[in-house]
């Protein structure tokens, strides 16, 4: 090419080895990757991409080698805190979860029929439409249920995606003092203890 080729171009070109497969390891489709990674380090996107496709080929060595994220990637991707209390939630008895959910979210009723210390992320969309008379700490449920979603969908997801543990709850009973844990770091955490599982094969 007569001119120097920018990221575009390089992103462009990764985009045709995904369409056609080309995943060779060491032809063209690798120096893509290496090339992108290279002129766009911050670029999130580029990452995403090339993890996606060493993770098509199995190669999770590389996916940690190549595209392990830091506390900072974490921040500036999904705006989470990094500072702050550890993420440390309070393991309830199964016989404790209905009173603490109906204490912090009015209802026992968004427990798991078998497993009663986890709450069913479905039953929190409940808590979409939010009253326009509550004011104040009668907002507080509608906050928690909405923190606690984030938290079984995002940052702690479980395989099924169906629930997530009540423990977390410990953490949101003072809505204004939420903002004060290291939900950040407690991601990075996640991401790095799944890519472990996966590597491991389990």
């Amino acid at each position: 090419m007569p001119i120097e080729a920018d990221a575009i171009t390089w992103r462009t070109l990764l985009i045709a080895c995904n369409i056609h497969d080309i995943n060779d390891l060491s032809g063209v489709g690798e120096k893509v990757r290496q090339k992108l990674l290279e002129l766009e380090p911050r670029r999130s996107g580029n990452f995403v991409m090339v993890a996606n496709k060493y993770a098509e080929a199995g190669l999770w060595e590389k996916v940690t080698n190549r595209i392990t994220p830091t506390l900072d990637d974490v921040a500036r991707i999904t705006g989470f805190s990094i500072d702050g209390l550890p993420v440390i939630g309070r393991d309830y008895k199964a016989d404790e979860c209905p009173g603490i959910c109906s204490e912090l979210l009015l209802s026992p009723r968004l427990l798991h029929p078998k497993n009663r210390c986890d709450v069913i992320l479905k039953e929190l969309l409940s808590f979409k439409d939010i009253p326009l008379v509550l004011v104040g700490a009668g907002l507080d449920p509608y906050v928690r249920a909405y923190v606690l979603y984030v938290i079984g969908c995002f940052l702690s997801p479980r395989r099924d995606h169906s629930s997530v543990p009540c423990m977390y709850l410990s953490l949101l009973r003072d809505v204004d003092a939420i903002q004060n844990y290291a939900w950040g770091a407690a991601l990075l955490c996640q991401l790095h203890h799944t890519t472990w599982k996966n590597l491991k094969g389990q």
